[in-house]
């Protein structure tokens, strides 16, 4: 017995490009900065649609305030402690 035909053409198959598995957005430190700052001025309720514009989730702006509270504000330095000027 053979097997009956398909319409399944040969092992050569070609997926649609919008299938194509996608990449990673990498946001640099101004861009979490402006969207930290956008969030932070949201009066309540609106901080959905902010995060529905950027397509992020309100864990990935957990993860940026944390970063930005341990490690600060890139750009802006900490104070320099001030030389003595008493002689000694």
């Amino acid at each position: 017995m053979s097997k009956p035909s398909s319409d399944v053409p040969s092992s050569q198959f070609t997926p649609a490009p919008e299938l194509e598995k996608r990449t990673r957005r990498r946001f640099s430190t101004a861009e979490k900065l402006r969207i930290l700052d956008d969030a932070d001025a949201c009066v309540r309720g609106k901080l959905g649609g902010s995060l529905r514009r950027e397509k992020l989730r309100s864990s990935q702006l957990q993860q940026w305030r944390r970063e930005r509270a341990e490690q600060g504000v890139p750009g802006k330095t900490a104070p320099r402690p001030v030389a003595s000027t008493h002689p000694q």
